[in-house]
């Protein structure tokens, strides 16, 4: 993933990538959504705390309260 995003910042006049996820009707069910985003922030946290990678990635995961799934 890391490298896919490093391939696109190249074409780009700053040093924002926007890393979209996903698409209309991809997620089925509540649990499929809720996994997707622990699997994402785990990656994300990840890639943060490894300072060689040489990137810092932002979340921008809308609060959810999952009682109301």
């Amino acid at each position: 993933m890391l490298d896919q995003l490093r391939r696109k910042a190249q074409f780009l006049q700053h040093n924002h990538v926007l890393f979209i996820f996903g698409d209309d009707f991809r997620f089925y069910q509540n649990d499929e959504w809720l996994a997707q985003l622990r699997n994402l922030s785990r990656i994300f946290d990840y890639m943060n705390n490894d300072q060689s990678m040489r990137v810092q990635v932002k979340s921008m995961f809308f609060d959810i309260d999952s009682s109301q799934l």
